[in-house]
């Protein structure tokens, strides 16, 4: 018989299998691209129960922190044969919003990236997202949100961002479960989605078309982003 695939096992909720099987890849040196691409498979498979009502939300909140476990057992300091930084960027959840599941498991997948992160964490307001786009200079500015109302405050950083000695060039990115880009739409952000592999690959391409436009001389991208900042209240910054 077949054993199942760790995708498959997160799917199921099955915990101590899936650590245990993600504890034996690490073991034997699995590659890193392989190794998140079943975690990020098996919480998409998760995610589109939840859409068709086959789970609930307690276990979408279960396979977060399966999989931010799953991250933790290759920790990034482990990686070092990946080769040099590739992209920086911020990130955090912005203002009165505390959730930070999706924000975290983004934030591990990019580091398994090569991307730097600068972790500002939760509650984030407009001022700590713009002197963190301000301080760190990132490619990527990433905004989190579970909250519907949290647009507006959205809309407001994309201005105070354009007004403000940020990269002209950094890109913002909004994501979480309230960024149904059917429903909203930000003028000056790059991307918006409610989708972890979509949200992951706009941000690794956005720093690749960014790279790429620093090296032909190009002119500036569209601004846009997602944050984080240092100092977090959740203790989450790295730097």
């Amino acid at each position: 018989m077949t054993k199942p695939r760790l995708s498959e096992l997160i799917a199921v909720l099955d915990v101590n299998e899936a650590l245990a099987l993600g504890a034996a890849m690490v073991a034997a040196n699995v590659p890193v691209e392989e190794y998140q691409h079943e975690i990020m498979e098996g919480l998409q498979a998760i995610g589109e129960k939840y859409e068709h009502g086959e789970c609930f939300i307690a276990d979408l909140m279960v396979s977060g922190m399966l999989a931010h476990e799953l991250f933790d057992l290759k920790k990034s300091d482990d990686l070092p044969h990946l080769g040099s930084i590739i992209g920086r960027v911020v990130i955090g959840t912005i203002c009165d919003d505390i959730h930070d599941i999706g924000k975290n498991l983004v934030a591990d997948a990019l580091r398994f990236r090569c991307i730097e992160v600068i972790d500002l964490g939760v509650d984030v307001s407009v001022d700590r997202f713009v002197e963190a786009a301000v301080r760190y200079q990132p490619d990527v500015l990433a905004v989190s949100t579970l909250i519907d109302g949290q647009f507006g405050h959205i809309r407001e950083l994309v201005a105070r961002l354009k007004a403000s000695d940020a990269p002209e060039d950094m890109r913002i990115v909004v994501g979480g479960a309230a960024a149904d880009p059917r429903f909203v739409s930000i003028p000056g952000v790059a991307c918006i989605t409610n989708n972890y592999q979509i949200g992951m690959s706009c941000i690794v391409e956005l720093i690749a078309e960014r790279g790429k436009g620093r090296t032909e001389g190009g002119g500036s991208l569209a601004s846009g982003g997602l944050g984080q900042e240092p100092g977090a209240d959740d203790g989450s910054e790295r730097q």
